[in-house]
Protein backbone atom coordinates (compact mmCIF):
# COMPACT_ATOMS: atom_id res chain seq x y z
CA UNK A 1 0.00 0.00 0.00
CA UNK A 2 1.28 3.51 -1.02
CA UNK A 3 1.24 7.03 0.80
CA UNK A 4 -1.93 8.09 -1.35
CA UNK A 5 -3.47 4.38 -0.70
CA UNK A 6 -3.35 4.47 2.76
CA UNK A 7 -4.77 8.20 2.85
CA UNK A 8 -7.98 6.61 1.35
CA UNK A 9 -8.21 3.93 3.63
CA UNK A 10 -8.02 6.23 6.87
CA UNK A 11 -10.85 8.67 4.97
CA UNK A 12 -13.09 5.17 4.19
CA UNK A 13 -12.63 4.35 8.17
CA UNK A 14 -13.37 7.82 9.24
CA UNK A 15 -9.58 8.39 10.39
CA UNK A 16 -8.52 11.13 7.93
CA UNK A 17 -5.51 12.80 9.41
CA UNK A 18 -6.33 16.47 10.08
CA UNK A 19 -3.95 17.77 7.18
CA UNK A 20 -4.16 16.01 3.76
CA UNK A 21 -0.33 16.23 3.43
CA UNK A 22 0.67 14.81 6.74
CA UNK A 23 2.06 11.72 5.43
CA UNK A 24 3.25 13.51 1.77
CA UNK A 25 4.13 16.77 3.42
CA UNK A 26 7.00 18.33 0.76
CA UNK A 27 8.44 20.35 3.75
CA UNK A 28 11.19 19.20 5.32
CA UNK A 29 12.59 20.18 8.85
CA UNK A 30 15.22 22.44 8.83
CA UNK A 31 18.72 21.43 10.74
CA UNK A 32 19.26 22.98 13.31
CA UNK A 33 23.18 22.23 13.99
CA UNK A 34 25.96 20.63 12.21
CA UNK A 35 26.18 17.43 14.19
CA UNK A 36 26.31 14.31 12.97
CA UNK A 37 22.80 12.78 14.38
CA UNK A 38 20.72 10.24 13.29
CA UNK A 39 18.21 13.16 13.31
CA UNK A 40 20.48 15.22 10.81
CA UNK A 41 21.33 12.61 8.71
CA UNK A 42 17.64 11.79 7.93
CA UNK A 43 16.78 15.36 7.27
CA UNK A 44 19.50 16.13 4.95
CA UNK A 45 18.48 12.82 3.11
CA UNK A 46 15.07 14.11 2.80
CA UNK A 47 15.91 16.63 0.55
CA UNK A 48 16.70 14.52 -2.13
CA UNK A 49 13.74 11.94 -1.86
CA UNK A 50 11.33 11.86 -4.72
CA UNK A 51 7.75 10.87 -4.83
CA UNK A 52 8.48 7.26 -7.11
CA UNK A 53 11.28 6.47 -4.62
CA UNK A 54 10.75 3.55 -2.55
CA UNK A 55 12.36 3.68 1.40
CA UNK A 56 13.05 0.04 3.06
CA UNK A 57 13.76 0.19 6.65
CA UNK A 58 15.59 -2.44 8.85
CA UNK A 59 14.96 -2.91 12.59
CA UNK A 60 17.49 -1.41 15.35
CA UNK A 61 18.67 2.11 16.26
CA UNK A 62 18.53 3.57 12.39
CA UNK A 63 14.99 2.19 12.18
CA UNK A 64 13.66 4.23 15.57
CA UNK A 65 15.30 7.38 13.28
CA UNK A 66 13.64 6.35 9.99
CA UNK A 67 10.34 5.69 11.13
CA UNK A 68 10.98 9.28 13.50
CA UNK A 69 12.51 11.62 10.42
CA UNK A 70 11.71 10.10 6.96
CA UNK A 71 9.16 12.16 4.88
CA UNK A 72 7.70 9.82 2.56
CA UNK A 73 6.38 11.57 -0.35
CA UNK A 74 3.04 10.75 -2.31
CA UNK A 75 3.93 7.23 -4.29
CA UNK A 76 7.00 6.07 -2.25
CA UNK A 77 6.47 2.51 -0.58
CA UNK A 78 7.49 2.91 2.94
CA UNK A 79 8.66 -0.63 4.06
CA UNK A 80 9.78 -1.38 7.96
CA UNK A 81 11.03 -4.85 9.08
CA UNK A 82 8.97 -5.29 12.04
CA UNK A 83 7.36 -8.68 13.54
CA UNK A 84 8.87 -11.12 11.75
CA UNK A 85 10.88 -8.67 9.18
CA UNK A 86 13.96 -9.89 10.75
CA UNK A 87 17.55 -8.19 10.92
CA UNK A 88 19.05 -7.35 7.34
CA UNK A 89 15.19 -8.09 5.74
CA UNK A 90 15.26 -4.50 3.82
CA UNK A 91 18.00 -5.69 1.55
CA UNK A 92 15.98 -8.24 0.04
CA UNK A 93 12.63 -6.53 -0.05
CA UNK A 94 14.73 -3.67 -2.08
CA UNK A 95 16.45 -5.81 -4.06
CA UNK A 96 13.06 -7.34 -5.49
CA UNK A 97 11.36 -4.25 -5.16
CA UNK A 98 13.99 -2.67 -7.60
CA UNK A 99 14.34 -6.30 -9.74
CA UNK A 100 10.08 -5.21 -10.47
CA UNK A 101 10.15 -1.73 -10.26
CA UNK A 102 13.21 -0.25 -11.64
CA UNK A 103 12.98 2.69 -9.87
CA UNK A 104 15.19 4.09 -6.95
CA UNK A 105 14.89 2.42 -3.89
CA UNK A 106 16.81 3.04 -0.47
CA UNK A 107 17.79 1.01 2.17
CA UNK A 108 18.36 2.46 6.00
CA UNK A 109 19.60 -0.27 7.99
CA UNK A 110 22.56 -0.43 10.43
CA UNK A 111 25.56 -2.27 10.92
CA UNK A 112 24.72 -5.14 12.78
CA UNK A 113 21.80 -6.18 9.84
CA UNK A 114 24.60 -5.38 7.08
CA UNK A 115 26.37 -8.10 8.57
CA UNK A 116 24.12 -10.42 8.08
CA UNK A 117 22.68 -10.11 5.13
CA UNK A 118 24.71 -7.29 3.42
CA UNK A 119 26.67 -9.55 0.92
CA UNK A 120 23.31 -9.89 -1.05
CA UNK A 121 24.66 -6.56 -2.10
CA UNK A 122 26.36 -8.47 -4.47
CA UNK A 123 22.85 -9.33 -6.35
CA UNK A 124 22.07 -5.36 -6.91
CA UNK A 125 25.33 -4.97 -8.43
CA UNK A 126 25.07 -7.97 -10.77
CA UNK A 127 21.59 -6.23 -11.71
CA UNK A 128 23.23 -2.74 -11.69
CA UNK A 129 20.01 -2.23 -9.61
CA UNK A 130 19.08 1.70 -8.59
CA UNK A 131 19.93 0.94 -4.84
CA UNK A 132 21.10 2.90 -2.31
CA UNK A 133 22.41 1.84 0.75
CA UNK A 134 22.26 4.27 3.81
CA UNK A 135 24.41 1.98 6.78
CA UNK A 136 24.39 3.73 9.95
CA UNK A 137 27.45 2.09 11.26
CA UNK A 138 28.39 2.40 14.94
CA UNK A 139 30.35 -0.60 15.21
CA UNK A 140 27.71 -2.22 17.43
CA UNK A 141 24.67 -3.81 18.00
CA UNK A 142 23.58 -0.35 18.90
CA UNK A 143 20.33 -0.86 20.64
CA UNK A 144 21.21 -4.04 22.59
CA UNK A 145 24.66 -1.67 23.88
CA UNK A 146 22.01 0.81 24.88
CA UNK A 147 19.67 -1.41 26.21
CA UNK A 148 22.31 -2.55 28.95
CA UNK A 149 23.39 1.22 29.22
CA UNK A 150 19.92 2.41 30.37
CA UNK A 151 18.34 -0.62 31.99
CA UNK A 152 21.36 -2.02 33.65
CA UNK A 153 23.77 0.81 34.04
CA UNK A 154 26.63 -1.03 32.54
CA UNK A 155 28.31 -2.03 28.59
CA UNK A 156 29.37 -5.63 28.77
CA UNK A 157 30.83 -4.89 25.68
CA UNK A 158 29.55 -8.24 24.20
CA UNK A 159 27.44 -6.16 21.32
CA UNK A 160 30.22 -4.04 20.59
CA UNK A 161 32.29 -4.46 17.24
CA UNK A 162 35.73 -4.20 16.08
CA UNK A 163 35.81 -0.64 14.03
CA UNK A 164 34.92 -1.43 10.39
CA UNK A 165 34.88 0.63 7.46
CA UNK A 166 32.82 -0.32 5.04
CA UNK A 167 32.45 2.39 2.84
CA UNK A 168 36.66 1.81 1.78
CA UNK A 169 36.36 -1.80 1.68
CA UNK A 170 33.21 -2.23 -0.43
CA UNK A 171 34.90 -0.04 -2.47
CA UNK A 172 37.29 -2.38 -3.26
CA UNK A 173 35.50 -5.31 -3.74
CA UNK A 174 32.71 -4.22 -6.76
CA UNK A 175 34.40 -1.98 -9.21
CA UNK A 176 30.86 -0.66 -9.82
CA UNK A 177 29.92 0.10 -6.62
CA UNK A 178 29.81 4.04 -5.78
CA UNK A 179 30.82 3.69 -2.00
CA UNK A 180 31.55 6.52 0.28
CA UNK A 181 33.07 6.73 4.25
CA UNK A 182 31.08 9.38 5.36
CA UNK A 183 31.80 10.53 9.05
CA UNK A 184 29.81 14.47 8.87
CA UNK A 185 27.05 16.49 7.45
CA UNK A 186 29.40 17.65 4.68
CA UNK A 187 30.69 14.61 3.45
CA UNK A 188 27.18 13.55 3.42
CA UNK A 189 26.02 15.94 1.08
CA UNK A 190 28.88 15.51 -1.04
CA UNK A 191 28.10 11.89 -1.40
CA UNK A 192 24.42 12.64 -2.08
CA UNK A 193 25.34 15.01 -4.57
CA UNK A 194 28.09 12.82 -6.40
CA UNK A 195 25.35 10.00 -6.69
CA UNK A 196 22.32 12.25 -7.36
CA UNK A 197 20.93 10.94 -11.09
CA UNK A 198 22.85 7.62 -11.52
CA UNK A 199 21.53 4.38 -11.68
CA UNK A 200 24.07 1.94 -9.55
CA UNK A 201 24.51 0.48 -6.45
CA UNK A 202 25.33 3.16 -3.89
CA UNK A 203 26.60 2.74 -0.29
CA UNK A 204 27.32 5.57 2.15
CA UNK A 205 28.50 4.06 5.63
CA UNK A 206 27.66 6.53 8.17
CA UNK A 207 29.87 6.59 10.89
CA UNK A 208 27.66 7.70 13.66
CA UNK A 209 27.71 7.57 17.75
CA UNK A 210 26.90 4.60 19.56
CA UNK A 211 25.79 6.87 22.47
CA UNK A 212 23.33 8.59 20.77
CA UNK A 213 19.82 7.52 22.15
CA UNK A 214 17.35 7.34 19.42
CA UNK A 215 13.38 8.30 19.73
CA UNK A 216 12.97 4.79 20.79
CA UNK A 217 9.98 5.04 23.53
CA UNK A 218 10.91 2.55 25.79
CA UNK A 219 14.01 4.19 26.32
CA UNK A 220 12.79 7.93 26.43
CA UNK A 221 10.63 6.90 29.50
CA UNK A 222 13.28 5.14 31.19
CA UNK A 223 15.56 8.18 31.24
CA UNK A 224 13.41 10.45 32.28
CA UNK A 225 12.32 8.38 35.17
CA UNK A 226 15.73 8.82 36.27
Amino acid sequence: MNAEDFLEYLDNIGLAAESNNLPLTNHVEEIEDNHFTGKNILLTINKILRPEDHLFVDAGNSGAFAVHYLKPRAKSMFYISLGMGAMGNSIGAAIGSSLACKGRSYVFLGDGSFMIHGMEIHTAVENNLPITFFLFNDNSHGMCTLREKIYNHEVLEINNFKPATFGNGFKHIFQNLESFEINSLQELNNALAATAGNNKVNLLSLNISRDEVPPFKAFINKLNTK
